[in-house]
């Protein structure tokens, strides 16, 4: 009887010890308590709607701490249906028909001990519904800001998005400005785009604008006789005459208080030389005009009047390729130089006594034992010492003392004239740069009025 006192006590500490055990086995979910007990949780995999397709593998037993057992599914529509997509409740978890074992582990849930739970994934479906639709874009504007000219490089863009619920295995575009390669394997929601470049012609010029359309047909994945077409995609660049390019001629006088012109600035054609017109240099008073000189410092004509030849010689008009760049021309004046008087008339030589002509024999003081009287000078009181004759050649020189007439100065450059790298050159700069500013917003302003 002992023995069987003993095994009563033993049972009943058993039934102490395994108490705590059960109750928390009962109180966890099944999952908690499959992976506290090391046991599994599933993955199910489910067609949507049933009658619509099937899946490959239905259901996946799996460890829940170690993943092990995840093998994926195949969805597999049937005939007259199209596999959607794969979803974790509302998540889309992939568009392709195989969900692989790494996807199905990325978006299984995850139980608060650690492991995973049980999870189920959807292949939805539909009745296909292929589409696609095209648009067209110009990438850049025109260079001058409103429209294109007669020359200029269009840049088209043509985007072609899959619409539909089915993959478009070829997606050909017909353009009538552009032939493009065809796009492969465009999938539901997806877009591309391709790009090309076209040349304005003067066909555009007499039309007004660039017409442009493109149509897209596409082949749909699993029908092989099925092709879809997009609503027509077209879009317009505005063409127009190339305004007229100018260029400008800008005069001044240097320096300024040495005279005026009477045209301070032209603007010019560039490609005619329509707008030239003679500039006249007129010197103030005290100087003189010394010539017209170029930018650069150099002499391009000496006559007051700067004539049309010598401005369209300057701006580079009517050769092979006109010029573009303004031009700039400075009437230079200089000073004008004091004229010197003639000198006074030297004197009159005297009588030279014993020189035939004389009325009376003059002795000079202490020749011959003469006396010390001494001979008047033309009539005057002769003094004590005779008067010495002026020097004949200084008078002579005098006489022939050139006048400096400002028709006679001599060249410019000798008399200072800046050259290239000298102060004009600096006026120069700044007279054309503030020149330039004002026929620009002028320009500006008048072409604002004309549109």
């Amino acid at each position: 009887m002992r023995w069987l006192a003993a095994l009563a006590a033993a049972c009943m500490l058993l039934a102490c010890l395994c108490g705590p055990a059960r109750e928390l086995a009962f109180g966890a979910s099944g999952d908690e308590a499959a992976g506290a007990s090391g046991g599994s949780v599933t993955v199910t995999y489910v067609p949507d709607p049933a009658d619509a397709g099937a899946v490959s593998v239905v259901e996946n037993v799996v460890n829940p701490m170690t993943g092990e057992g995840i093998t994926g599914s195949t969805a597999m529509p049937n005939h007259g249906r199209v596999f959607v997509g794969w979803y974790q409740g509302n998540t889309l978890v992939t568009s392709d028909a195989l969900l692989g074992p790494s996807q199905v582990r990325a978006h299984m849930v995850t139980a608060g001990t650690g492991g995973l739970k049980s999870t189920t994934f959807v292949a939805r479906f539909e009745k296909p519904s292929p589409a696609i639709a095209l648009a067209k874009a110009i990438t850049a504007p025109p260079a001058n800001g409103t429209h294109f000219v007669v020359g200029d490089t269009v840049h088209f863009a043509i985007t072609a998005t899959n619409t539909g619920n089915i993959t478009l295995t070829e997606v050909v575009i017909d353009d009538t400005l552009a032939s493009l390669a065809p796009l492969t394997n465009l999938v539901p929601g997806e877009s591309r785009t391709v790009s090309y470049d076209y040349t304005v012609t003067e066909a555009d010029l007499d039309a007004g604008y660039v017409s442009n359309v493109a149509v897209a047909q596409a082949s749909v994945k699993g029908w092989a006789t099925k092709v879809i077409k997009s609503e027509p995609a077209s879009i317009a660049a505005l063409v127009k005459e190339a305004p007229p390019q100018s260029t400008y001629v800008i005069c001044g006088a240097y320096p300024a208080a040495g005279g005026t012109v009477d045209v301070p600035y032209e603007v010019v054609e560039d490609d005619s030389g329509s707008g030239l017109s003679p500039v006249t240099a007129s010197a103030a008073e005290g100087y003189d005009f010394a010539g017209w000189f170029r930018h650069d410092g150099v002499l391009v004509s000496g006559d007051p009047v700067l004539g049309v030849d010598v401005i369209r010689a300057g701006l580079g008009l009517g050769g092979e390729k006109p010029s573009y760049v303004p031009a700039l021309y400075l009437a230079y004046f200089v000073p004008r130089a004091e004229e010197i008087p003639d000198g006074p008339d030297a004197p009159d030589t005297p009588d030279v006594p014993g020189e035939s002509g004389g009325t009376d024999d003059v002795v000079k003081p202490g020749v011959d034992g003469g006396s010390d009287a001494v001979a008047p000078d033309d009539g005057q009181a002769g003094g004590a010492d005779a008067e010495e004759a002026p020097d004949k050649g200084a008078g002579e020189s005098a006489k022939e003392k050139p006048t400096y007439h400002s028709a006679d100065k001599p060249s410019v450059a000798a008399k200072g004239m800046p050259q290239t790298g000298d102060g004009l050159c600096t006026v120069a700069t700044v007279l054309l740069l503030v020149a330039m500013a004002s026929i620009t917003i002028a320009w500006a302003a008048q072409r604002g009025r004309q549109r």
